[in-house]
């Protein structure tokens, strides 16, 4: 049976966050019955396979392998022109595979992301995930062949250019939906839609801090420009291993804030290129989270001199 969309979720051990994604996938403003769900599972021992049972099409087990790999076992029993990829600690808005599937009238476009907020409500959350996003709309704009941003946790891609690529890279650990962004932009038009929106988990975020994460994505984003991206391993967020990039990427502190410095200038100086009023939005932006980062320190000190 064909039909419009097929959903895939890769999972291990995601009973805290599995039920509010389904929730929101099983009521959708597109007709139940020109989609379905495909739960990836590796073995998981707590209650995910449990929650999902009622909201799933299919549920595939497969062995820890990687997210890449859960994924490509997911497309091949996929019955849908188009498949959407979201992770399991990511919650959809009520029209987002509605949205994207009013995308694919153009022929020219192959695939692409939306808009994504974190589940926290920190201003500082909030403006790294702005500017994330505003990154990864001008990846997706920009010409450049070797550089595009679809965010694994929340993409979307005709089956047929999927096939054609050959899915995810399995030998990547990490940035594969980066990888696969390159290749798809390869065979056509990235599409960002900024009229649909996820809510994705910060877990990452806060297990790893911002000092790792922000200089590595500038890292693999600089190093895409010189040509393929550097094969970069960390473990799952389960774990308490380090970080590293080919066993020797040094995280210095002054890298960090070289690349973490570059990072905000690149997209400043695009913004300011492409979108003068987004970058209006940025000081606005600034000056709010200097007002909070400010008012949080004189609490901090009241409280430390009240306990004096």
């Amino acid at each position: 049976m064909s039909l419009d969309l097929s959903v895939i979720i890769p999972t291990l051990n995601e009973e805290k966050y599995i039920g509010l994604c389904l929730k929101a996938l099983a009521n959708q403003t597109l007709p139940r019955e020109r989609y379905e769900i495909i739960l990836v599972d590796s073995y998981s021992r707590d209650n995910t396979v449990k929650i999902s049972e009622k909201y799933v099409d299919k549920i595939v087990f497969v062995p820890r392998n990687g997210p890449g790999y859960a994924r490509n076992i997911g497309a091949k029993v996929a019955n849908g022109r188009i498949l959407v990829f979201i992770d399991a600690d990511t919650i959809a808005s009520k029209d987002l595979l509605e949205k994207i599937l009013c995308v694919f009238t153009d022929d020219k476009i192959v695939g692409g992301t939306c808009f994504y907020h974190p589940d926290s409500t920190r201003l500082f959350d909030r403006f790294i995930y702005i500017t994330a996003n505003n990154l990864t709309k001008l990846c997706d704009l920009l010409f450049l062949k070797n550089i595009a941003a679809v965010p694994g946790f929340i993409c979307f891609i005709r089956k047929d250019i999927f096939e054609d690529i050959g899915g995810f890279d399995e030998s990547l650990t990490v940035f594969e939906d980066h990888d696969l962004g390159i290749r798809m932009k390869k065979k056509g038009k990235i599409i960002y839609l900024d009229e649909t929106y996820v809510m994705t988990s910060i877990r990452r975020n806060k297990a790893l801090g911002y000092s790792k994460i922000i200089p590595l994505y500038m890292y693999v984003y600089l190093v895409s420009l010189l040509g393929k991206p550097p094969k970069i391993y960390y473990p799952a967020i389960r774990t308490e291993k380090p970080l590293h990039v080919n066993n020797t990427y040094p995280f210095l502190l002054t890298r960090r804030i070289i690349l973490t410095t570059t990072f905000f200038a690149v997209c400043l100086a695009l913004l300011l290129l492409l979108s003068p009023q987004k970058l209006l939005d940025y000081a606005l932006y600034i000056f709010y989270l200097l007002k909070s980062l400010k008012h949080s320190f004189l609490k901090s000190y009241t409280s430390k001199s009240v306990n004096l």
